[in-house]
This record gives C-alpha cells, sequence and structure tokens, in this order.
C-alpha cells in the first residue's frame, strides 16, 4: 500500500543516479512533481508529453480536443442504440475496425458505454 514512509530511507535515482531520500513509499525519483522540481518532475512531464503527441500506449491513440471534435460531430449520440447524452466524458470513442491506431475520421464513432462493451464482446467472440 502506497503511503508515507514514517522514517525517510536513502535511496538513488534512475534518472539522475543522484542519492536522495524516499519519504513515499511509491517514490522512484529525487525532487518533488508537485513542486514541479527534479526528476520526479521531468518524468511525469515527460510521461503526459508522449500522449499529448500522440505517442502514447495504445489506449490514448487519440488525444483529447480530437475526442470532442468526434462527440460534436456526431451530437454526444450513441450511434447503435441512438441515445444522446451530453455529459462530457460519458460518450465512448471507439474504433470501427477494432484497430486503435487506425485513427481515419471514418473508423470512429462514439457509443454509449452499454453498446461500446456488447460491441467489444461480438468483436472478441468473432476473432476466436
Amino acid at each position: 500500500m502506497y503511503g508515507r514512509l514514517k522514517k525517510p530511507i536513502k535511496a538513488i535515482c534512475p534518472m539522475c543516479n543522484n542519492e536522495f531520500m524516499k519519504v513515499w513509499s511509491n517514490q522512484k525519483y529525487c525532487g518533488s512533481k508537485a513542486k514541479k522540481i527534479g526528476c520526479g518532475y521531468i518524468a511525469y512531464r515527460n510521461k503526459f508529453k508522449r500522449f499529448n503527441e500522440g505517442k502514447g500506449n495504445k489506449y490514448y491513440s487519440l488525444l483529447p480536443r480530437v475526442k470532442d471534435q468526434i462527440r460534436e460531430r456526431y451530437k454526444y449520440t450513441c450511434q447503435i442504440c441512438k441515445m444522446r447524452n451530453d455529459l462530457k466524458g460519458f460518450m465512448d470513442i471507439d474504433h470501427k475496425d477494432g484497430d486503435r491506431n487506425n485513427d481515419d475520421v471514418n473508423n470512429v464513432w462514439i457509443l454509449c458505454p452499454n453498446c461500446h462493451r456488447i460491441k467489444t464482446i461480438r468483436d472478441r467472440e468473432n476473432k476466436n
């Protein structure tokens, strides 16, 4: 379980190889991402920089602004059951062909969470 250590311990930062006092159980780097100093902040910033450039892992290939444009294009309406919901993060973005790397405009649509789950389950069953 993560939490503050009772006593700080010495650790080596994997980024700069300097010794630092580890105060959190899950702390890996020197510095503080909250205070925006040291390797902890640099690692944190670089992680999200990759996602914002579209170079993140396969689950984050679409940028947030692109997702919003897609939701607006389909007027926040599920393309299967036609349910409408204006809540910003409620409707899911789905790739019609199941290929997350194919971000073509004609391959992306929005679905409600229920239809998205059903479609995903059916796609997996069809692969097997």
